[in-house]
């Protein structure tokens, strides 16, 4: 009786799910996987008949007013609306009043679309050739026809982020936003309650045999799984940010194609693997945007075999599996997946350096040594805080051999010349870049700060508390033998390695600051280590077996609500993509482009496919009609200022709105 009792319990909690589920799927369709893009349009029209225009939008039928961007007292003037809403839109209409709607539509110069990062335009030719229907005394013009659109099997919508995103997240919607779907885990964990519940019978022993034993025999297949999920969610939106100016660096100037191969070496802040990799990909696949983003997207699901390996063989298939999940779902991760940057490439190398460090541990045979060397030569030649990570390692080693009495100065020594050589890799690049430009240049890194407060209480509070409570945990595992031995060494790795990352990174930043949140990435799948081997531990005591479960609730919760953005990125693209397709329309134009930082202005047009605008050094005032101004790093008071201290004016200006809070701005140069 009891065990039907407890089949209809858990019957009963899995069709409460599933209908729990599918309500809040329903209900946050359009917050989950961010399914619709912004859609902000720029209508440039001669300022007198800038309020007759609207736009009209469908399917919600709902008119849009348009507001103008600037304020100046210029000819032409700029308005636009976001008329999105965070809704989908399917048609966008320029509705303008059916008298003198000829006129109207000749008083405008362009229209242009900022949908998500990518832009479209209509020139005033086009424009023209447009017809309109009538509708209430007014005139309709389908200006949305000539938009890419994005489909889907439902319909296809101006501003879909594609039918892959919606469903990936629809499905893992309670891993990815456990805020909005915090009712899903009361029944889950009175699922669990139910299956723990006759431990005392030796249900649960039976239970987690049984768990294993199916785990072993399917291992293959679920990793495989894992693996596929986790590079379509990596492929899934890789190009929906437009690369941030770290990127661009990346892309074109250090791993430039058009530029010598050691420019992979003018980068004082970060070591040259990943440009050489990234630089070899370019004259393989082609120099462009996609090209690089998707070399990361490839590392970043390498990054899950990296740590799959390591826990597999230190922790066993259980948590090697859920250490996996974890990293292929991880918004962190694959966030940074879609960055051309090295933080990915440490993610990936981090599980592997560890893993080959421990076999020396258990094996320091002269192969052993020789892969831990060359996984060491990797990781600090990808980013500095790799050099943290391999000291953590060497002061491991120093404790781990003295507190198992394994201790021998020939193996001492052994491991000193491995570090040895693993730093001296670094000659080349500490000769050609890193002494002048970074240790002598008391500007290196100046955007980073000293530690604020917070950073110091962690560091100086949060690490001892963290370590002794670690302690105090470590030796209840041990007491109740909840852990082994093998992942008890993996456990106290990961522990030593991160804090001993931190404390490198505040001490040094006493002195010169280098502590930042985003290099911290490297700490990343050490707190994955850490929390797949407590997620599958087994507590003498039910109530502790459920709690580690509302643990793991709260890892999730950290993971994808407080931990540091990883989404960045710049409007270059977008800015540049406007101003060449405006300046395309107007061939008759003498046009120049001002940029804040706009060294290699003319690769970053040829790396997006652009015909460069000529910069305005060395261009005489009175050569110029049109003034292009990109803002990307660069505030917009600032900026005026430039202009204006150029000997310009800004009466003629006119600011196109690439999203909520960028612009470009168009300067009309009077008497040209």
């Amino acid at each position: 009786m009891k065990a039907a009792a407890q089949k209809i319990y858990v019957l009963a909690a899995a069709i409460l799910l599933a209908l729990s589920f599918f309500t809040l799927v329903y209900h946050y369709r359009y917050t989950i996987a961010t399914v619709c893009a912004p859609v902000y349009i720029n209508i440039e029209i001669k300022r007198e008949y800038s309020n007759d225009v609207s736009l009209l939008t469908y399917p919600d039928g709902k008119i849009h007013l348009l507001l103008p961007s600037n304020t100046t007292a210029s000819a032409f003037v700029a308005v636009y609306a976001e008329v999105s809403g965070g809704r989908l839109l399917e048609d966008i209409y320029l509705s303008v009043p059916e008298t003198g709607a000829e006129t109207i539509i000749a008083a405008i110069d362009s229209i242009s679309a900022a949908v998500g990062n990518e832009i479209y335009y209509l020139s005033a030719d086009t424009i023209s050739r447009l017809e309109g229907v009538k509708s209430d005394g007014r005139l309709l013009y389908h200006i949305s026809g000539n938009y890419i659109y994005k489909g889907s099997i439902v319909k296809k919508w101006i501003n879909w982020y594609g039918d892959l995103n919606f469903l990936l997240r629809a499905l893992f919607a309670p891993l990815m936003y456990p805020l909005k779907f915090w009712i899903l885990y009361l029944p889950g964990f009175f699922l669990l309650f139910v299956l723990f519940r006759n431990r005392e019978s030796g249900g649960q022993d039976v239970l987690k045999a049984g768990t294993e034993a199916w785990l072993k025999k399917h291992e293959a297949i679920i990793f495989s799984l894992i693996v596929i999920l986790g590079l379509l969610f990596r492929i899934n939106g890789y190009l929906q940010i437009s690369s941030s100016f770290d990127e661009l660096y990346s892309a074109v100037i250090a791993s430039n194609p058009r530029h010598p191969f050691m420019g992979v070496f003018d980068d004082p802040r970060n070591p040259p693997l990943y440009f050489m990799i990234l630089r070899l990909w370019f004259d393989v696949f082609g120099w462009f945007e996609a090209s690089g983003k998707m070399l990361s997207v490839l590392i970043g699901s390498c990054a899950i075999i990296s740590l799959y390996m390591l826990l597999r063989k230190f922790a066993g298939v259980k948590p090697a599996i859920i250490g996996g999940f974890l990293m292929a779902l991880s918004k962190y991760a694959v966030a940074y997946s879609h960055n051309m940057r090295t933080y990915i490439l440490e993610m990936f190398l981090v599980p592997l350096v560890i893993l080959f460090f421990l076999n020396t541990l258990d094996k320091p045979d002269k192969r052993s040594r020789i892969i831990y060397i060359i996984s060491g030569i990797c990781i600090v030649n990808a980013h500095y805080y790799g050099v943290l990570l391999i000291t953590a390692n060497f002061l491991f080693y120093l404790a781990y051999t003295v507190a198992k009495k394994t201790f021998r100065w020939k193996g001492f020594l052994l491991f000193l010349l491995d570090n040895i050589i693993i730093a001296a890799s670094l000659i080349p690049f500490f000769t050609v870049t890193a002494l002048n430009k970074a240790l002598l240049d008391k500007d290196f890194n100046s955007w980073i700060d000293k530690p604020d407060v917070g950073e110091t209480i962690f560091i100086l509070l949060g690490i001892p508390l963290f370590a002794c409570a670690y302690m105090a945990v470590r030796y209840f595992l041990r007491k109740k033998k909840c852990i082994t031995e093998r992942r008890l060494l993996l456990a106290d790795n990961a522990v030593f390695t991160a804090s001993l990352i931190f404390i490198q990174a505040f001490v040094i930043s006493l002195y010169r600051p280098i502590f930042s949140w985003r290099y911290v990435s490297i700490c990343f799948p050490l707190l994955l280590i850490g929390a797949s081997l407590f997620v599958t531990l087994h507590f003498p005591n039910k109530l502790l077996n459920l709690a580690r479960f509302g643990a793991f609730f709260l890892l999730i919760l950290f993971l994808y609500h407080e931990a540091p953005a990883a989404d960045i990125g710049d409007i270059y693209r977008e800015s540049q993509a406007y101003i060449n397709f405006d300046a395309a329309s107007h061939p008759y134009n003498r046009n120049a482009l001002l940029m804040k930082k706009n060294n290699n202005a003319e690769d970053c047009a040829y790396f997006y496919g652009y015909t460069p605008i000529p910069l305005l050094e060395g261009i005489q005032k009175d050569d110029i009609d049109v003034l292009y101004v990109n803002l990307q790093h660069w505030d917009e008071n600032d900026a005026y200022a430039e202009i204006e201290s150029l000997g310009f004016s800004t009466g003629e200006l006119v600011k196109i709105r690439i999203s909520d809070s960028d612009v470009v701005l168009k300067l009309y140069i009077a008497g040209n």
